[in-house]
């Protein structure tokens, strides 16, 4: 079977002086593992080389009971060479590159995933530096909606009481969102402030929100994000450094 589509490079590893195994997020088939032969030194099928954050036109060959397909050329469409231009960039495209490879699963759709990882890293390759914790947010809220791990941020996870109601914003620490305070009865939970609610709720308006509305409203987030991780994301402690500097 050939496959020909647009593509991210998720991963890059060294099989021999010339060639590379590639991880792809390819539109139409989730996650594919791939051997590109000749990666590092053939300009014709490879121009511009196999990089991350680049948005790819792909060609495949895919065989039954073979572990890895063939990846036969490769050319850059959309460089997003923007990111490039800043260290605190390329740790966040690093680190949503890494979240994309761990949730995505092998030779499945999932193109709603597909066009969110697209339009997070354009917006990112333009963006500025500064306006990078909400964008990040936002990513990461967009991946627990179409990963199926979306947490209960307006009413009580378990009996539906609307969350304005409460006069404490309880967040339940296993990632299910927000709990009463009737139904918090052997439950963990942390207390999320107003304004990091409000994050929400304001579904990102443009105002100024200070950095730790937004750094709460990740950790919330991470909350049900975290459990389906089955790695130590190195890349994750990276972008936390960044904002606290």
């Amino acid at each position: 079977m050939i496959i020909e589509d647009s593509a991210f490079v998720l991963r890059a590893t060294k099989y021999s002086e010339r060639d590379l195994i590639v991880e792809l997020f390819i539109r139409g088939h989730g996650k594919i593992s791939a051997i590109a032969r000749s990666a590092k030194t053939s300009k014709r099928r490879f121009p511009g080389g196999l990089e991350p954050f680049s948005k790819m036109k792909v060609r495949l060959k895919v065989q039954a009971n073979r572990p890895l397909a063939t990846l036969e050329e490769s050319d850059i469409r959309i460089g997003n060479i923007g990111i490039r231009d800043s260290f605190d960039k390329i740790t966040v495209a690093s680190y949503a590159t890494e979240l994309i490879s761990i949730l995505v699963q092998a030779n499945e759709a999932a193109d709603e995933i597909f066009v969110v990882f697209e339009l997070f890293m354009s917006r990112l390759a333009d963006q500025e530096d500064d306006t990078l914790p909400k964008l990040l947010l936002d990513f990461e809220t967009a991946l627990t909606r179409f990963s199926g791990f979306s947490p209960s941020l307006d009413a009580c996870f378990k009996c539906e009481k609307d969350a304005q109601q409460f006069t404490k914003y309880r967040i339940s620490r296993r990632g299910e969102g927000l709990i009463c305070r009737a139904c918090t009865e052997g439950e963990h939970y942390g207390i999320a402030d107003k304004s990091t609610m409000s994050v929400f709720w304001t579904a990102y308006q443009d105002a100024l929100i200070e950095y730790a509305d937004l750094a709460q409203a990740r950790r919330i987030i991470w909350a049900s994000l975290g459990p389906v991780v089955d790695r130590d994301m190195k890349t994750r402690a990276q972008v936390e450094k960044l904002w606290s500097r």
